[in-house]
């Protein structure tokens, strides 16, 4: 018996030589093919990318804001009005209980059991998480607690309440943009427009695709879940879709009311300027989810919409001034009232 159970691991050994099992020494295009995925690893790290976005929010910020002197500061510190802060944050509350409201309403959706100071506490948190991290990515797991076993789930609903406000800000900032056009007379910007137009276009192409796709491309998680999304469109033209579309519309309406008031406070006159190019502002804030608090890229789109218009703040306020101002001001509003 011992006899064969030696034959056979000899006749084991034999056939790994001859298939090749038997490891020869490392060449160099192995070692560095080694090192070249150790380094993709490292480069999609979490820690990484947070840290790269970081730095980019940094660096976009210096570049943006490197003109303001000390003087202009002084400016912005002394244009602050009570009345303007006090609309501003009630505005910031009227926001915050649409948002919440919709959250509530995806939820109950997605058949979660939830009451509204569930619905209010994990937005809360959710806020919270998507202040510290770039492209509020960590907004994403605000729902993975309501109920064990449904983290997919959770992830799902997040995932329709931000479409929801995607769709609401790039649809008032199209209006925004003929409104521009058509009554104004002055074109936008093309090379920011370009990209919003770009990206609902591609969305419209894709979704017919995702939809009639061979059943072999839903083997994969993150097709499946886009078919889900867009199958799932219809249901938003039920009774609970129509009222979380509309809390949608109420709370980025709140919003642009919040900016305009905060533009008015450092010097634009004209309110109907400041709602034309803060919708346009958060249209493009919404297909660049790079920075963290939207830091930099937000006065960067007041002050280009502004220019565009041909705003001239009053007194010794400069556009850009007046941009950066108003971008503090919601910035500190939002943590605050956070939303």
């Amino acid at each position: 018996m011992a006899s064969r159970a030696r034959q056979r691991r000899a006749v084991c050994f034999g056939n790994s030589m001859q298939r090749g099992y038997s490891r020869a020494p490392r060449g160099p295009e192995e070692h560095t093919d080694g090192s070249i995925m150790k380094a993709g690893k490292y480069l999609r790290s979490k820690g990484v990318r947070w840290t790269t976005r970081l730095f980019l929010t940094v660096l976009f910020v210096y570049f943006v804001n490197r003109s303001l002197s000390g003087r202009e500061i002084t400016v912005i510190l002394e244009s602050l009005r009570g009345i303007h802060v006090v609309g501003a944050l009630l505005l910031g509350v009227g926001g915050l209980w649409c948002q919440a409201k919709r959250w509530e309403i995806i939820l109950r959706y997605e058949r979660f059991p939830v009451t509204s100071s569930t619905a209010w506490k994990t937005l809360l948190m959710g806020n919270l998480f998507a202040f510290v991290t770039p492209g509020r990515l960590g907004e994403l797991f605000r729902g993975v607690g309501i109920e064990e076993g449904r983290k997919a789930d959770a992830v799902f609903a997040v995932i329709v309440d931000k479409l929801f406000i995607v769709a609401t800000v790039l649809l008032v900032g199209l209006a925004t943009v003929f409104w521009q056009a058509a009554v104004r007379g002055v074109a936008p910007p093309f090379r920011p427009v370009a990209p919003v137009g770009a990206t609902i276009a591609v969305c419209l192409l894709a979704a017919p695709l995702i939809v009639r796709g061979p059943k072999r491309v839903y083997a994969k998680p993150v097709i499946r879940y886009a078919a889900r999304l867009v199958r799932m469109t219809p249901r938003a033209f039920s009774p609970a879709g129509r009222l979380a579309l509309g809390c949608s519309l109420g709370a980025h309406l709140l919003l642009l009311c919040q900016t305009v008031l905060l533009l008015m406070m450092f010097g634009v006159s004209n309110a109907v300027d400041a709602l034309l190019a803060a919708g346009q502002a958060y249209a493009l804030m919404a297909i660049v989810p790079l920075f963290i608090g939207n830091m930099g890229i937000r006065e960067y789109a007041y002050g280009l919409f502004l220019s565009r218009l041909g705003v001239s703040p009053a007194g010794a306020m400069d556009v850009k001034v007046a941009a950066f101002g108003a971008s503090a001001a919601v910035l500190t509003v939002n943590l605050i009232v956070p939303a």
